[in-house]
């Protein structure tokens, strides 16, 4: 019998209509990326990931000012425009993403389980 140890993962969820809906999961040691579009031009790129089973980061870029190297790590051209830290039971953190179809844009929410 294997008897594993449960990590917690990080949770995105977007809103959809009148509700959260489950948008993915980020494992720990994951990392994933959300392009958002700025009403002037240009993007802001979120990165997120599962640092471990006590923590999660979600980091902003303007511009896409970074570059993803070897197993997530991040090197950044420029600094970041914001970064929040997440634990469990922290309330969740929402930014909006805006595509050139959505303007107005979606709630995003990112929350450490």
């Amino acid at each position: 019998m294997f008897i594993g140890i449960f990590m917690p993962p990080l949770t995105i969820e977007a809103f959809y209509g009148n509700g959260w809906g489950n948008h993915g999961t980020c494992e720990p040691g994951g990392y994933g990326r959300l392009i958002g579009y700025k009403f002037g031009g240009g993007t802001n790129d979120y990165l997120f990931r599962c640092v471990d089973g006590s923590r999660s980061i979600v980091e902003c870029f303007e511009g896409g000012s970074y570059e993803i190297v070897e197993h997530g790590n991040i090197v950044a051209q420029k600094e970041h425009s914001s970064i929040r830290e997440l634990r469990k039971g922290d309330e969740p953190y929402e930014i909006i993403i805006r595509s050139p179809e959505n303007p107005a844009g979606r709630r995003v929410r990112f929350t450490h389980v």
